[in-house]
């Protein structure tokens, strides 16, 4: 004999409803809110990332101008003080018999040439000036920083250079105040040193270091 019994559903435990609702909103929430956090984090990251990107970009196309203008406020400074200290006084002997401090208003160029002839050789000077600013920013970009010795010594020339142009056009001479005794060296000043010291750096690495393909942007008006 089969017997059949019948089971009441509404006597199996079962939870809630609205519990079970409220926990998969509870997990829902709990969910987006770590997703969202995942995904702020990443766009934070990336704006940052491209943040210092750019200030990094912007910091290579300044600092140049800086550096130049830190070596031109040297030269400067120095002269203003060689000018209130020096002027209508003996020279100061630095290392007797080697190097002294001798004022001097230089109204020519290097070795006394041009004399008087500020008007030219405020000319030739700012021309000189704007081609070398011009060959800097044709110099190639490489990531190895292979021209950033070149990128030095034009700077070096440059600043040397604006800094006796200033006084040319401020004074209409420039001021000299170094003296080598031993070989009755002309005078010179801090500028002067920037030239010569950029001028030597890069024949040297026109003659021994680069390529003559590396060189070729000396040679056009074009940009690599």
């Amino acid at each position: 004999t089969v017997v059949s019994k019948t089971i009441d559903v509404g006597s199996i435990p079962t939870a809630p409803v609205s519990f079970i609702s409220q926990t998969a909103l509870i997990i829902d929430f709990v969910s987006a809110f770590f997703v969202n956090t995942i995904l702020c984090h990443k766009r934070h990251k990336k704006m940052l990332l491209k943040r210092r990107s750019q200030m990094k970009n912007i910091l290579k196309k300044i600092y140049p101008a800086v550096l130049v203008f830190l070596l031109i406020f040297l030269d400067q400074a120095v002269k203003l003080l060689a000018a209130g200290h020096l002027k209508g006084q003996p020279d100061y002997p630095l290392l007797s018999g080697i190097l002294e401090f001798s004022y001097l208003e230089n109204t020519g160029a290097a070795f006394s040439s041009f004399m008087g002839k500020q008007g030219f050789l405020i000319t030739l000077t700012t021309c000189a000036m704007l081609f070398l600013i011009l060959k800097y920013w044709q110099i190639p970009k490489d990531g190895m920083n292979r021209y950033l010795p070149m990128k030095a010594s034009l700077l070096l020339i440059i600043s040397g250079g604006i800094g006796n142009l200033i006084d040319r056009i401020k004074n209409g001479y420039v001021i000299d105040f170094i003296y080598f005794v031993p070989i009755d060296f002309p005078k010179f000043n801090i500028a002067d040193c920037y030239v010569c010291i950029g001028m030597a750096v890069f024949a040297y690495l026109c003659f021994f270091y680069y390529k003559d393909e590396e060189l070729d942007f000396l040679f056009t008006l074009k940009r690599k």
